[in-house]
């Protein structure tokens, strides 16, 4: 089994002496993973950072493992952040993820939580570098340790200035931060930092209490674990059962009706005769013209429309009661006494250690 031991720095001498102890303590350059933006004002950072030991004083000759580390490197440039250097396995992922949340889904494939995720994310967008190294169980605990020793940032203080000034998520569509903002933002969080022990970060499954109290811990830490009860809704909605089309057609057949028509002729016809004339038809003998028209009927056809049947189509709704059954889930917490170790337990889960003044994320994944 392996864990993923996660830690952010705003110092970039700071980082270079974290990478110096891990290699001492047995860790190969190629396992460690960094991202850190790629701008002017970093670049001459890399070129000026050399390793240190936890007392101050410079070893190796002064070895800058950044600038080494990160000449190999190709900047690429990931959304919300511009660009970046980026090495070891973590870069793998990263590249081909441009204009997307590479860091956050980078992270949360080997196991980072998403909070915790987006908070490295923002964090290297606001000019810290982030340091991995995936471990044996055995040795998560002294990677941690390395890295809290080494000023790594306290992430629950850290997160809750986000928050102060309106910070929710990582936002990959953001503007990326230019040199003036990075002063400013280094600026700020030195002010921020003390020398004080901070407080232990608890994973869902594991502690690491014992290991870090020669450290010296403030406070009382306090987890939250919610009960969650499903609760049944049962609703109803309209669906579609079928139904009656009614088709109107129009049907044509032949009709007949016997009807009797009157028709008239003129008929001229002379016959002989020997009488007197009639002196009232004297008049006769006068020019003049005689007019007699014939008539004659024929059918006239009209077509009157009459309602003779109805059809009526119409809905009737009924009611019926119907039982629904089903399951709801709900959590319960069962609490088992622990005693105490030296080393982190569990299998899954994120481990916390803290050191004089930063938290660093130690979070399991199988492999």
């Amino acid at each position: 089994m392996a864990k993923t031991v996660v830690g952010l720095f705003d110092d970039v001498t700071e980082a270079n002496a974290v990478i110096h102890d891990l290699v001492e303590a047995g860790a190969k350059h190629e396992h460690i993973s960094l991202v850190r933006t790629a701008s002017d004002r970093h670049a001459r950072d890399y070129n000026a950072a050399t390793s240190t030991t936890r007392s101050g004083a410079a070893v190796g000759g002064g070895t800058n493992h950044l600038s080494s580390m990160f000449s190999s490197s190709r900047p690429m440039d990931l959304g919300g952040i511009g660009s970046v250097h980026a090495t070891g396995p973590l870069s793998t992922t990263l590249t081909g993820n441009s204009g997307t949340s590479a860091v956050v889904d980078a992270l949360k494939e080997r196991g980072v939580p998403d909070q915790e995720a987006h908070f490295y994310a923002e964090g290297v967008r606001r000019g810290s570098t982030l340091v991995m190294l995936r471990v044996h169980d055995d040795d998560a605990d002294d990677v941690a340790q390395i890295m809290a020793d080494n000023n790594a940032v306290d992430i629950h203080q850290r997160t809750s200035h986000f928050r102060q000034a309106g910070w929710s998520k990582f936002d990959h569509s953001a503007k990326p931060f230019t040199d003036e903002d990075f002063t400013r933002e280094h600026d700020t969080y030195r002010q921020h930092r003390g020398t004080g022990a901070t407080g232990l970060t608890a994973g869902t499954t594991g502690h690491a209490a014992d290991r870090t109290a020669g450290v010296g811990t403030t406070g009382q830490e306090k987890v939250a674990i919610p009960i969650v009860e499903e609760q049944l809704t049962v609703g109803k909605r309209e669906v579609e059962r079928g139904g009656v089309r009614v088709y109107r057609e129009v049907v044509e057949r032949p009709v007949e009706e016997v009807i009797r028509l009157r028709e008239e002729r003129v008929r001229v016809e002379r016959r002989p005769v020997d009488r007197a004339v009639d002196p009232s038809t004297i008049d006769t003998l006068k020019q003049g013209t005689i007019e007699l028209r014939e008539t004659a009927e024929e059918a006239v056809v009209a077509k009157t429309a009459r309602v003779k049947e109805e059809v009526i189509v119409s809905k009737e709704a009924t009611e019926r009661e119907q039982v629904v059954h089903d399951t709801v889930r709900s959590t319960d917490v069962r609490v088992e006494e622990v005693k105490g170790t030296a080393h982190t337990t569990g299998t899954t889960g994120t481990t916390g250690t803290t050191g004089t003044t930063g938290t660093t994320g130690t979070t399991d994944k199988r492999r």
